[in-house]
């Protein structure tokens, strides 16, 4: 199961797995939401985002499986007007995102954790 050619999940995961050869995707979906019904309905294992993940998996209809040596991550971009700074909120939203960033380059994690594995 994967997402469409072009979203930045399955460019992410084509690097990721490269080096091994994989076989072809049994199935691209357009959308995570459309990846996660398909592996709810036991159609075949998918990578997709942490935070489309969540409530699937909180909820049971998935679970989230551990990939020892395996970091999956991308880039974060931000924007605001020209000239200006961002607003509070998205200046709180950023140092966020930067504190995650700084505990992944100390961890070497994700810094997420799948429900119940905390």
């Amino acid at each position: 199961m994967v997402r469409a050619a072009g979203s930045s999940t399955r460019r992410l995961v084509d690097a990721a797995l490269a080096p091994y050869d994989p076989v072809a995707p049994r199935k691209e979906c357009p959308t995570a939401a459309a990846v996660l019904a398909s592996v709810a309905a036991g159609i075949a294992p998918a990578v997709v985002g942490s935070l489309d993940a969540a409530s699937w998996i909180r909820t049971g209809r998935v679970a989230a499986v551990a990939v020892a040596d395996l970091t999956l991550s991308r880039p974060l971009q931000v924007a605001w007007p020209k000239g200006g700074r961002p607003p509070d909120l998205a200046g709180e939203l950023l140092a966020i995102a930067l504190a995650h960033a700084r505990r992944h380059a100390t961890t070497g994690r994700n810094g997420w954790d799948p429900p119940g594995q905390r």
